[in-house]
């Protein structure tokens, strides 16, 4: 005999997840809004192409390879010919999903990141924050 208890639902505040709650946290969210625009997702156990999950679209054309981050993020490892992945942050109360050249493009405009010794040595770059005027340039960009 099943005995049913009553379940009680209490927020987790995200700031006391583990890393890869985090992720799982931020991947839900995400998936969440992509259906809105008529995106299926589905989280990649092995790596493929860089990307953590895919996002195919109802229309059965369109798919995209997305790397997912906690922080504004680029890297050289994800640019050239054929690397066609989509960067996702949290951003403000949003998520911001951008393609990683038109990013990289962005930044180049709006910051001097592509200068630094991060970008030129280490290959990447991260920040917590972009500046007022890369916010603008992303503000298209979010879900």
């Amino acid at each position: 005999m099943k005995i049913e208890s009553e379940l009680t639902l209490t927020k987790v505040p995200y700031k006391k997840l583990s890393g890869k709650a985090k992720e799982t946290y931020n991947f839900q969210k995400v998936s969440a809004m992509l259906v809105d625009y008529g995106f299926a997702t589905n989280w990649l156990n092995v790596d493929f192409e860089s990307a953590d999950f895919i996002a195919a679209h109802f229309n059965g054309v369109d798919i995209i390879k997305v790397q997912l981050k906690s922080r504004i993020t680029i890297s050289k490892k994800y640019m050239g010919k054929g690397k066609d992945i989509y960067i996702c942050f949290p951003l403000g109360d949003s998520f911001c999903l951008v393609s990683h050249n038109k990013l990289v493009q962005y930044i180049g405009k709006a910051t001097d990141w592509l200068k630094s010794y991060s970008w030129r040595k280490n290959n990447g770059y991260s920040a917590a924050q972009p500046s007022k005027k890369l916010k603008e340039l992303l503000a298209k960009h979010l879900l």
